[in-house]
C-alpha cells in the first residue's frame, strides 16, 4: 500500500506521521493504495476524484489537528 497526494504542503506537513509521494499521472495505482487532501480545498477534492478514478480510497486531512499534533512533537 502507497500513500499519494497532489499537495506538496500535506507531503511535507505530515511526514513526521506518514510516508505520501507526490502523484504523477503515469504511476501505476493499486486498489489498496489511498490518496490524501486538505479537507475540502483543491488538493482534497483532487484526492476524492482521484479515488474514484482508480477505485481507491482517500483520507482528507484537517491542517489545525495536523498542526497541534507537530506542536506536541516539538515541545
Amino acid at each position: 500500500m502507497k500513500y499519494y497526494s497532489t499537495s506538496k504542503k500535506l507531503i511535507t506537513n505530515v511526514k513526521n506521521f506518514y510516508t505520501i509521494f507526490l502523484y504523477k499521472r503515469n504511476l501505476k495505482i493499486n486498489k489498496d493504495d489511498l490518496f490524501f487532501g486538505w479537507g475540502r480545498k483543491k488538493s482534497g477534492l483532487k484526492a476524492m476524484n482521484l479515488a474514484k478514478k482508480y477505485n481507491t480510497k482517500f483520507i482528507l486531512l484537517e491542517d489545525g489537528f495536523i498542526r497541534s499534533l507537530n506542536l506536541g512533537v516539538e515541545n
